[in-house]
């Protein structure tokens, strides 16, 4: 059942040497292409890296050197570029609409792609390098004009058994008719934050990785994208 797979899933960063077969591929592509997508549109690819040098500057990019060991990795991206292509007139620029119902599709692929992968034997994780610096990744891809990269997957069996991640209670993120406001979210998460305390990542093993509160705080914002997003043809 799905909701088996989420309850036992987490995110797994080292992986055998154990190859993933062309049958298993075939049918993660297959979840990918059976994916939900806004008004039938398809507007969003995925791009495999089977390249050793482009898993290198994908994991200099990422700053994250595991990523240069997983056995496969899938690159989603928006991808309006066959679309417009197509169109008679000549297309300059498309609205921000056009970013967003590509970037759901993307997601919702990646997370069918994902369950598909946990109920066939595969573990991983989701990364979000492509924040780290846009235009590397556009660059490395080749991406055309109205694509953009979204997010990538990263598979392979698991080598490692990590901690279940405590999550925020049920209440905080689940509403009814309208957003709830708490007065005072420190005091609310106080419970949560003695639970992630806890909590072990493997890539630090050494130590908990603190309160939730305190991450937030500490956490740097991602710099502005839009110039970025306007290069590869969207209005921001």
């Amino acid at each position: 059942m799905v909701l088996e797979l989420l309850e036992k899933r987490s995110s797994v960063r080292k992986f055998t040497e154990t190859k993933i077969s062309n049958e298993i591929k075939e049918k993660l592509e297959k979840a990918f292409i059976l994916s939900p997508t806004a008004q039938g549109m398809q507007s969003c690819s995925v791009i495999e890296i089977t390249s050793k040098e482009m898993k290198e500057k994908l994991s200099e990019i990422a700053g994250q050197a595991y990523i240069r060991d997983v056995s496969l990795i899938y690159i989603f991206i928006v991808d309006h570029y066959k679309y417009m292509s197509i169109k008679d007139e000549k297309i300059k620029s498309l609205g921000i609409n056009y970013l967003i119902s590509g970037h759901i599709d993307a997601v919702i692929a990646a997370h069918s792609m994902y369950l598909t992968a946990e109920d066939l034997g595969l573990s991983g994780f989701y990364s979000t390098f492509i924040v780290k610096d846009t235009n590397k990744i556009v660059n490395l891809l080749k991406l055309p004009k109205f694509t953009y990269p979204v997010m990538g997957l990263c598979l392979g069996y698991k080598n490692e058994e990590p901690m279940k991640k405590p999550r925020l209670d049920k209440k905080y993120r689940i509403f009814s008719n309208h957003y709830k406001i708490y007065e005072n979210y420190e005091e609310e998460f106080k419970d949560y934050d003695e639970k992630l305390n806890e909590y072990i990542d493997l890539r630090n093993p050494s130590k908990t990785i603190g309160k939730f509160t305190d991450i937030i705080k500490s956490q740097k914002i991602f710099k502005d994208n839009k110039e970025e997003i306007r290069k590869q043809g969207f209005e921001i």
